[in-house]
């Protein structure tokens, strides 16, 4: 065992809840390692002296005083899902005006030929998906905004 792995569960070592194969090993290495020794000993040290205090429960005032300061700095609820949901619909309008344009004045019929002419396979698709009333999937949304800030 590498002294990295010892000083990882020294405190498991020193409250007797290792196996007794891993607790071998560490005192193995313990024997040999005086820096590791005094770590354990700094460890059992503050355990002796934490084992003699008392456990006090907080005030009311206290309680409270805490509990007051959480809700004055608590996010509204609302807020949570505003964002997102501003972020949503904004999305889908830009995705909308931008159908809007190349489908040209709303109207239906086939992909307008000048869109395959020119290469634009991404814009005939879209188009096609107008078309056939087909509702784009949220990811497929995502990634006509993301193209079109790219």
């Amino acid at each position: 065992m590498d002294h990295g792995e010892v000083l990882e569960r020294l405190d498991g070592y020193r409250d007797g809840e290792l196996d007794p194969e891993t607790s071998r090993e560490i005192a193995t290495h313990l024997a040999a390692c005086e820096s590791c020794r005094a770590t354990l000993e700094d460890g059992e040290a503050t355990a002796r002296s934490l084992s003699g205090l008392v456990r006090t429960e907080p005030s009311p005032a206290f309680v409270r005083a805490v509990m007051d300061r959480i809700a004055a700095e608590a996010e509204p609820a609302g807020v949570r899902w505003v964002t997102p949901a501003l972020a949503t619909g904004f999305g889908a309008a830009c995705v909308f005006v931008v159908l809007g344009l190349v489908s040209g004045n709303g109207e239906t019929g086939s992909a307008p030929p000048d869109l395959l002419e020119v290469g634009d396979r991404d814009a005939a698709e879209t188009y096609r998906m107008v078309e056939s009333s087909e509702v784009p999937t949220h990811d497929e949304v995502l990634g006509m905004l993301v193209e079109e800030e790219s």
